[in-house]
């Protein structure tokens, strides 16, 4: 992989982490604060996110530096 495909391929997982909390934050702000669904339902998906995140951010430090 080039250079410049490995610094768009970073790029665009920021750009899908951003895009997703973004979308996550406003489930939590319109749907589970208003009490359209329980707390725990409610914050099920965006806490299953934030994990995702938070490993694949490891995973993706881990590579830059092999690289």
């Amino acid at each position: 992989m080039s250079l410049g495909a490995h610094v768009i391929e970073r790029q665009g997982y920021w750009l899908n982490l951003v895009v997703v909390g973004w979308a996550d934050a406003i489930w939590v702000a319109v749907v589970v604060l208003p009490g359209y669904v329980d707390m725990f339902r409610g914050l099920l998906p965006p806490a299953i996110y934030m994990a995702g995140a938070l490993l694949t951010t490891y995973a993706q430090r881990q590579r830059s530096t092999r690289i």
